[in-house]
């Protein structure tokens, strides 16, 4: 009841032995579940400790009592604080509840919720929650919030660099943005909820200069992870004008970052700017010499050949049968649409064989399951004379 704890509290500030009053007060807190007016009660025993300051000799044993009941309940008191702002928020639970005494591992927990990853409607108060207490420590959180976003945008970065890529064109896709992959959408879910609460135009600017910019131990998957959350942050409009370079610029400032990655895991250096330099064919023919009898070296000269508009005939004609030999089914669908409207890779001697292959092989596996009425057409579907010129 309000009304008997204003009672309590006149009472307790006409005690004249204070130490007797700044202890009662302390009791009465600890009795008082998580809210207001616990917060009021350990106020009165700091109003307690004040007068009891003042009553008594600087520097004597008594004032020194005092003082020590005075720190120990500031410290009492800021913690109650912290647990009503958690409580007022929704907050006020494990791992948060036993943090309230140490706010920056506290602040740094509030953004590691799983709140921000699913993406819920309350997950706003996280931020007001720690701008609040925050002003109860006078801590800079956006400061608080910087540092965790730089933190993020090197963590946990997959051992091959993260920069494989789930589509041959550039302009149809999104970097490090494979949403199986629950570790790395986490982390961009937490990027983007930390980089939306601060200035959305001056984190862009951050985000271009991380990505643009050397520095010591910014690998290119970190770049990377900057230019996808640039991307998602701002529209082009906004990039335009606030980056003053265009989202294609970017797009294949990224395209290139990806590549100078993957040649180095097949011991070829490269540079952005050597790399922009060199001839993407050479670039292919040397990853054909020693790599081409692995899947990924293959994925990556034919990603090099479409983004980089490399159409010689002998080239495409060994690296689709390869792809054949290596039952690379996947990526045969989505290159052979592309290279058959380049007029010039229509003489390529495994084009017609390669679409049947991706055309006919899903059917035929699947007919091993089928009743025996279907089975007998679709094991002719491979001879067919439209299907096999």
């Amino acid at each position: 009841d309000i009304d008997v704890l204003q009672k309590i509290r006149d009472i307790l500030l006409t005690i004249s032995d204070y130490q007797k009053a700044v202890s009662t007060c302390g009791w009465l807190a600890k009795q008082l579940p998580v809210g207001d007016v616990k917060v009021s009660v350990l106020n009165t025993a700091l109003t307690l400790c004040d007068s009891w300051l003042s009553s008594v000799i600087t520097n004597s044993a008594v004032y020194s009592t005092a003082q020590q009941h005075k720190v120990a309940y500031v410290a009492v008191l800021h913690k109650a604080v912290v647990e009503n702002i958690l409580e007022r928020h929704g907050l006020y639970e494990p791992p948060y509840s036993s943090l309230c005494s140490t706010p920056g591992a506290l602040i740094d927990a509030l953004y590691e919720s799983t709140r921000i990853i699913d993406g819920d409607s309350d997950a706003t108060n996280i931020h007001t929650a720690a701008d609040d207490i925050a002003a109860v420590f006078s801590l800079d959180v956006d400061k608080t919030r910087f540092r965790m976003v730089q933190g993020l945008l090197c963590q946990n970065l997959p051992q091959n660099a993260g920069v494989r890529r789930t589509g041959l064109q550039l302009n149809h896709m999104k970097y490090l943005t494979d949403h199986t992959d629950t570790v790395q959408h986490s982390i961009m879910r937490r990027l983007l909820h930390l980089l939306n609460r601060t200035n959305r135009l001056d984190n862009g600017r951050f985000l271009l200069n991380y990505a643009w910019t050397d520095a010591e131990n910014r690998s290119g998957a970190a770049k990377l992870r900057a230019i996808n959350c640039l991307l998602e942050l701002l529209s082009e409009e906004e990039i335009s004008v606030i980056c003053g370079v265009s989202t294609a610029t970017i797009r294949q400032h990224a395209l290139t970052i990806c590549y100078v990655q993957e040649l180095h895991r097949y011991n070829i250096p490269q540079t952005l700017s050597s790399f922009s330099r060199c001839s993407k064919k050479g670039l292919v023919q040397g990853l054909w010499k020693h790599s081409r009898n692995q899947p990924e070296a293959v994925c990556l000269m034919m990603e090099l050949a479409v983004d980089f508009s490399v159409y010689d005939v002998n080239m495409w004609s060994g690296l689709v049968h390869q792809a054949m030999v290596l039952r690379l089914d996947s990526v045969l669908t989505q290159v052979l649409p592309i290279i058959s409207t380049i007029p010039e890779l229509h003489s390529i001697p495994h084009l017609n064989k390669a679409w049947s292959y991706i055309t006919t092989r899903p059917i035929l596996e699947a007919s091993k399951h089928s009743t025996d009425v279907y089975r007998p057409a679709v094991l002719l579907l491979p001879r067919h004379p439209c299907l096999n010129v």
